[in-house]
């Protein structure tokens, strides 16, 4: 009798315990978010934030993408630019641009360089706080374009596009 408790035990166990769904770990979402994603600053002080792009699984080249904020609250330092991060290459190009209060941004590998995949921060830029009040840094969906090496877009699926709250007292 113990043998057919410790058979039927064993059955259950390796059963329930070679379900593909209860050990592996749920597929991240692709994300593009502001870090910090809350900022408080007062008038006169001058604040980084970064953008970062996570759990990329599809390779790409270069990304464009705009990013829009109330210019009368706080200004972007365009005089420092965007400082690059760690997701692209020491090489990579960067450009950033204001025009309108919207920010204007792309980032390119070197041909002959691999495409990039995974996590990492795209790069940083600093802002101006000029008046009280609560605002937003966003992300403009719309103009989040990928490109692959041969300088074709890419349809990548980033589910995750998050703003950034600007707290001015």
């Amino acid at each position: 009798m113990k043998y057919y408790f410790l058979l039927i035990t064993l059955f259950i166990f390796i059963s329930t315990g070679c379900d593909k769904n209860s050990t592996e770990p749920d597929d991240p979402d692709p994300g593009l978010r502001f870090s910090p994603s809350e900022i408080s600053s007062s008038t006169g002080e001058q604040f980084e934030i970064s953008l970062n792009l996570s759990d990329v699984s599809e390779p790409f080249f270069g990304v464009s993408l705009r990013i829009t904020f109330d210019e009368s609250m706080i200004g972007y330092n365009d005089q420092a630019g965007m400082q690059k991060g760690d997701l692209f290459g020491d090489d990579a190009i960067v450009f950033a641009a204001l025009q309108d209060s919207v920010i204007h941004i792309s980032l390119t590998q070197i041909q002959g360089d691999t495409e990039i995949t995974g996590s990492g921060t795209l790069g940083t830029l600093t802002f101006s706080a000029y008046s009280s009040g609560e605002g937003v840094i966003n992300l403009t969906e719309e103009f989040l374009h990928f490109y692959d090496q041969y300088g074709d877009e890419i349809q990548m699926s980033i589910a995750v596009i998050d703003s950034a709250l600007v707290h001015i007292p």
